[in-house]
């Protein structure tokens, strides 16, 4: 028989129910963020390019990584068109584009600042990768013709801004002495 609703007995009932609830979620909660946690390891695995090694849930950071290195091998022309240098800085740039995300994560699990040191750390070696395969390189195939046509456009270009009047530094015989045995153009004074 059950209690009837508001009974001292009532109340101590739902209230052993919502206490196991409670526990229910909370051992739930810790359970997925304990999945969704980047230890060290998993950070190591990543960094060594182990990719058997890393946990299923964070193989989406592996992926993103390794579309990032398709996508910038697929900008330089594909894999075909290339260098082996350029294609090994690309999957190197993929590589740690995964340690970075996992860093990432790591840092907003701990706030530590040396997480945050290697973040910067990572990210700058990224850019020199990017620098090194050439981050703004468009290239395009012209005839000759083109070619010379856009040459001469910009060498009249040029010219047209070394035309306009461009203040000219003072000549040496007006150079106002500085009385330390110099003039202000970096001359020596006369010996008087």
């Amino acid at each position: 028989m059950r209690a009837r609703r508001g009974t001292p007995e009532w109340k101590a009932r739902v209230a052993e129910g919502r206490r196991r609830a409670g526990e229910a979620r909370r051992r739930e909660r810790a359970y997925r963020r304990e999945l969704l946690r980047v230890a060290p390891s998993d950070l190591l695995a990543l960094a060594s390019g182990d990719f058997d090694a890393v946990r299923p849930e964070l193989m989406p950071l592996v992926e993103a990584g390794a579309d990032e290195a398709a996508a910038l091998l697929l900008a330089l022309g594909g894999t075909q068109n290339a260098s082996p240098q350029r294609t090994i800085a690309a999957q190197d740039f993929g590589r740690l584009g995964a340690v970075l995300r996992g860093l990432l994560l790591r840092w907003a699990q701990t706030n530590d600042p040396e997480v945050a040191s290697r973040i910067a750390t990572i990210a700058s070696a990224r850019r020199g990768l990017l620098a090194l395969v050439g981050l703004d390189e468009h290239r395009t195939e012209k005839s000759l013709e083109e070619y010379l046509r856009e040459r001469a456009a910009q060498t009249s270009a040029g010219a047209a801004i070394d035309a306009e009047a461009v203040p000219q530094a003072a000549p040496a015989a007006e150079a106002a002495p500085c009385g330390d045995g110099t003039r202000d153009d970096g001359g020596q004074e006369p010996a008087s």
